[in-house]
């Protein structure tokens, strides 16, 4: 119910209690031992802080729901993530993979 609430709290500007959903959102996936969920929730808080103008925590929140997307394997929760960290990274004027970057082979 707290995620389902972001769709209606983002249009409507209300960040402040948007915010608090979530945090409200990945306690109770936790207490329930839901890790997608907790992925979820996480990729929405990327968005989230995307949308607030905090980049550096929407990246961290970004790479975070990556990273649990590769554990469990979750096409949906990937492809979430993914999207988040692009819009992460055209804020931040981030234009080439860290593999280019850097040599290594992580991607973004």
């Amino acid at each position: 119910m707290r995620i389902a609430l972001r769709d209606w709290l983002m249009p409507l500007g209300a960040m402040d209690r948007l915010g608090a959903c979530l945090e409200e959102a990945e306690t109770i996936s936790r207490r329930l031992s839901d890790r997608r969920r907790v992925g979820l929730v996480v990729g929405h808080r990327a968005h989230y802080h995307w949308t607030v103008g905090e980049h550096e925590r929407a990246l961290h929140e970004a790479r975070h729901a990556a990273a649990i997307a590769e554990r469990l394997d979750d096409f949906t929760l990937r492809v979430l993530s993914n999207f988040y960290l692009g819009e992460v990274h055209h804020a931040l004027g981030i234009t080439t993979p860290r593999s280019t970057r850097s040599g290594g082979t992580s991607g973004w």
